[in-house]
């Protein structure tokens, strides 16, 4: 295997003994919660009906308070390593939500890309006047003929 071997050579390139043995880490306070700090944070602004959108999904926040409280309000979405997903408000303080609707993907196209993509469209159903005949384009009818025309 390639790993086990790789980093037994980086270790003994790079490796620095140590001046003491003591261990010199410091233990975690209480007041620090990793699941806080170890994740994704992204801020989203909720809207009237107190919705959001984070990564193609709809949130909808519950709460017992008025609606208007919410409104307008810039809430911290965290995403954890595991993909769980928790909102927070500019108080620090966890917000109910229900997930409403995940969207499709959508994918970003260049308008090169999707020129081509309409002109391989047009060409298949035969809509290129340059390309067709008068009767065909008659029977497609995708031009406007007004009343009374030769």
């Amino acid at each position: 295997m390639f790993l086990p071997k790789f980093t037994k050579q980086f270790a003994q390139k790079f490796s620095i003994k140590p001046r003491s043995g003591v261990n010199m880490h410091r233990k975690l306070g209480g007041n620090i919660d990793l699941k806080k700090i170890l994740c994704i944070k992204e801020k989203r602004v909720i809207s009237k009906n107190l919705m959001l959108q984070y990564q193609n999904t709809i949130f909808q926040i519950k709460t017992k308070r008025s609606a208007y409280t919410l409104r307008k309000t810039v809430v911290t979405v965290r995403e954890r390593h595991d993909g769980s997903i928790t909102l927070w408000d500019s108080k620090d303080q966890a917000l109910e939500y229900t997930m409403i609707k995940k969207l499709p993907d959508t994918r970003e196209t260049s308008s090169k890309q999707l020129n081509q993509l309409v002109d391989a469209i047009l060409i298949k159903q035969k809509r290129n006047p340059w390309e067709s005949s008068a009767e065909e384009l008659e029977e497609i009818s995708c031009f406007y003929k007004p009343m009374g025309a030769v």
